[in-house]
Formats: C-alpha cells, structure tokens, sequence
C-alpha cells in the first residue's frame, strides 16, 4: 500500500470514527430526555348514561432537546364482549413534554361507523378489558395493559 493511500485511509477512519462519535452522543442525549410515564389504569369504572366509560390517565415526560419542543400522544381502548360481538372504543391523547405530570380524564364512546364498518355495540355494565399506550416523537413510549376493568 502506498504512503498517499495510507494517509487517505487513516483520514477516512479518523473522519468516520468522529461521525459515529458525534452520532452516539446524540443518541444519548435524545435517550436521556426521552423518559415517558403513565398512571396505571383504574380496576374499576362507571358506565356514564349507558354511553361512555371516563377514564383518567396521567401523562409525565422530560422536555426534549429539540429546540422545538417534544409532544406525546397516545390512546386509551376499551373491548368488551357483548351478545357475541366485540363493543369497542378508543380515545386519543396528546400534549407537550414539560416535565410535569398532565392528568385527563378521557370520555371513551363506542366507535361508530367507520369506512363502511359497522358502528361497535354500546357498552354494558360487567367485565371489560382495556390498554393504553403512549409515545414520544424522541423514542419514549408507555403502555398499560391489557388489563380487565369493571364497568358500573
């Protein structure tokens, strides 16, 4: 191997050993800030009118360091078993990482027709089961569940 090949070659490595260093040191920046917490869910829940299920859920994750700032989303789903068919609902969630606790109280209503499927049976007083999941644009995600609730 030639002297010029040689200095080109330990360049190249030097240059790319500095990328993937840099790269690294990101990567743990972004993996610390991306800490993701959620409450776990009740046991228990009422049956409001015989139309939605509230359930209350706390979101807590770190500010990111995107100078744009860092935002969470996520759902909370109900599925229950009723007259041989599947009552099913969902809510969606988000807001913005700040480091603090954010609690809501999300109001979970039997799907309805969707592109062209059928609208979900109303849910019942009895055993249900639900989950939640949630997500951070950096890499922070959060579940509960599934996990068997009761319907009052």
């Amino acid at each position: 191997m030639s002297t010029t090949t040689m200095r080109i070659t330990r360049r190249m490595a030097a240059v790319a050993g500095g990328v993937l260093g840099l790269g690294l040191a990101a990567g743990t920046a972004q993996a610390a800030a991306a800490t993701l917490t959620m409450s776990p869910l009740p046991d228990v829940a009422p049956l409001v009118q015989k139309l939605y299920v509230p359930v209350a859920v706390t979101i807590a994750c770190d500010p990111s360091v995107d100078p744009l700032g860092s935002y969470y989303q996520g759902s909370v789903m109900i599925r229950q078993v009723v007259r041989k068919q599947v009552a099913h609902g969902s809510q969606f969630f988000s807001g913005t990482c700040d480091g603090t606790p954010h609690t809501m109280t999300l109001n979970v209503f039997p799907e309805p027709a969707y592109g062209g499927a059928p609208p979900s049976s109303p849910f019942k007083k009895g055993n249900a089961v639900i989950s939640a999941n949630a997500s951070m644009w950096y890499g922070g995600t959060a579940s509960q569940g599934p996990q068997a609730i009761r319907l009052r």
